[in-house]
Order: C-alpha cells, then sequence, then structure tokens
C-alpha cells in the first residue's frame, strides 16, 4: 500500500507524542523518563519529493529547522515553498535531531541506512523509515537501538528482525 504524506506525518508526530500517550504537546518518551521535544529541533529529510517537501512544511508548526538531501537538484522555489536548506548526507545524518527517510526502494538505495550512517547520527537522535523496510538494514538498526547508538526509531514497513530477536 502507499504511504502518503499523511501518514509519514503522522507518523512524526505520533513519535513526537511518545508510545502511550501520555504528554501534552510533541515529546519523544524514553522508558528512563527522558523528554524531548520536537520544538525547535533540526529534522533531515532524505529524499525531497512530494512527501518530504509537504512534511517540511508541516514541520514549521513545530519551528523544526529542517534539511534534506536528494540526488536530485530542486530550484530555489521549491526549497523555499517546502521551507528546507540543502546539505550533504553526511552532514544530515551528523546534525538531526530526527532523520526521516523518503527514498524508494532501488537497487542503489537498498540498505542505504547501515552501521555507518546510524554511527554518524546523534545518541539523542530519532530515526524514521517511511519507505519500504529494505532501505535500511535491520540488523544495523536493531543494534543502534540496543546500543543507544540513537535515541529511537519508527518505521511503517515492520522489522521482521526485531521481532523475531525479542
Amino acid at each position: 500500500p502507499f504511504v502518503g504524506v499523511g501518514g509519514a506525518g503522522k507518523l512524526v508526530l505520533r513519535l513526537a507524542r511518545g508510545r502511550a500517550g501520555t504528554c501534552a504537546g510533541p515529546f519523544i518518551r524514553r522508558p528512563e523518563g527522558e523528554f524531548h521535544t520536537l520544538v525547535g529541533k533540526r529534522v533531515g529529510l532524505v529524499g525531497l519529493g512530494r512527501i518530504g517537501s509537504r512534511l517540511g512544511k508541516r514541520l514549521q508548526g513545530w519551528e523544526c529547522e529542517v534539511v534534506y538531501s536528494d540526488i536530485l537538484d530542486f530550484p530555489k522555489e521549491y526549497e523555499d515553498a517546502a521551507h528546507v536548506k540543502r546539505v550533504d548526507l553526511n552532514t544530515l545524518y551528523s546534525t538531526s535531531d530526527v532523520v526521516s527517510l523518503h527514498v524508494p526502494l532501488e537497487p542503489d538505495t537498498r540498505h542505504m541506512m547501515s552501521d555507518r550512517q546510524f554511527a554518524l547520527m546523534k545518541p539523542t537522535a530519532i530515526f524514521i523509515n517511511t519507505c519500504r523496510g529494505p532501505v535500511v538494514d535491520e540488523q544495523a538498526l536493531i543494534r543502534a537501538m540496543r546500543n543507544k547508538t540513537i535515541f529511537g526509531a519508527g518505521m511503517f514497513w515492520g522489522i521482521t528482525a526485531w521481532r523475531d530477536n525479542n
């Protein structure tokens, strides 16, 4: 099934509100009781097509700084309308509080998120995959979560390896 911009936005906001939904406003909670707010955070979009650009616009409501990386070049007017700024991919990974993937599953995007990319991310970062699961190396994501390399993750497409190992 196709996941539209509404679904991507809902996943970001659902993670931002915390699993239990006990928090008012956009907060993310780790079981140890730490809280993070989405307000004012840097959100990195990998892929700025239709879904990524619309998510960029929606994040302005939380005063997020939205950066993106894409293999395509977009006109300045498109970037301005989406309220985004282009950065290189490594900078996006290393400086974003939230990294959200919006790329198609193709041979060159398969496992584009693996150990090296997770290692670049902040230990406080949230990773969101709105694309087909194989874009992410599931074992690398599990390692990143278990080792607390990243703070948390959310995916539209289930992690079979996580279910098998927990």
